[in-house]
């Protein structure tokens, strides 16, 4: 069988719970919406589960043209459209990168620091503010506040063999994967290049080295230790932990649901 896309996802605010979708606009610095919006310090720095679990636990959803965001019986509503923003504009840091960023407003920045017990900034980037790809990779691509690349993919067969060889079987929202593919080998996408999905075209660089999110339960925010540990007795280079592929897009375009994936 041909390979297929079998899921697409967004993360609009960078550490809280991502949306499924059924069709998402492949853009230079990933899907739109993706990783746009991002929780700092009051000293710029980027703020992610790794020290701050409970955000798997706020909500997002995209209702009309706003940004709705939920944790237990509180929401607020962002407005898509950054023209509304009334906060000033700083420098923020996501590990060695500096770009400047949009505060949202103060109210969004009180809401977020009343769910999470300190003061924080929500912050937006613009299109426009440029923070490249790690060049050694051979990309010449723009990301947004993801870690690193604009897009990563998974295979279902990878993560079936994962939950073969664990306990307790997980699901893939513990790996945070925008693209999802089914009907490959496991474990096939450390091989791919080049591929087409919908309009886009998308160039894989490097395997994904996990960090301990992955170890996070998106559902009650605890912390355990699989499965990285399973993943470190097969699936470790370099003293690095590896699962799903980095990416970059090449052709700009929609990408579906049901879409055949072609190797180029």
């Amino acid at each position: 069988m041909a390979l297929q896309i079998s899921e697409l996802n967004i993360y609009p605010v960078k550490g809280l719970k991502g949306i499924s979708v059924k069709e998402a606009e492949a853009l230079e610095k990933g899907f739109r919406y993706d990783r746009r919006w991002m929780l700092t310090d009051t000293t710029g720095k980027f703020i992610s589960q790794r020290e701050t679990p409970m955000l798997a636990l706020i909500h997002t959803a995209i209702i009309g043209e706003s940004l709705v965001i939920t944790y237990e019986d509180s929401s607020i509503m962002v407005p898509l459209n950054s023209q509304h923003y009334s906060g000033s504009k700083e420098n923020v840091t996501i590990w060695d990168d500096e770009v400047e960023a949009r505060i949202v407003g103060k109210n969004f920045n009180d809401w977020f620091s009343d769910v999470l017990g300190e003061k924080v900034w929500f912050c937006f980037q613009h299109e426009s503010k440029k923070r490249e790809v790690e060049k050694k990779y051979g990309a010449n691509s723009m990301v947004s506040f993801a870690d690193g690349y604009p897009y990563l993919f998974i295979s279902d067969a990878s993560l079936k063999d994962l939950n073969d060889k664990l306990e307790q079987p997980i699901p893939m929202n513990r790996f945070r994967p925008n693209i999802v593919v089914a009907n490959s080998k496991p474990f096939e996408e450390d091989t791919w290049g080049k591929l087409s999905a919908g309009d886009a075209i998308f160039h894989c660089l490097k395997p994904c080295a996990r960090c301990q999110v992955p170890t996070i339960d998106q559902e009650t925010g605890k912390m355990g230790k699989e499965p990285t540990k399973t993943l470190a007795t097969f699936r470790k280079h370099e003293h690095k932990v590896l699962f799903g592929m980095n990416a970059v897009v090449e052709k700009q375009g929609l990408v579906k649901v049901g879409d055949v994936v072609t190797l180029l």
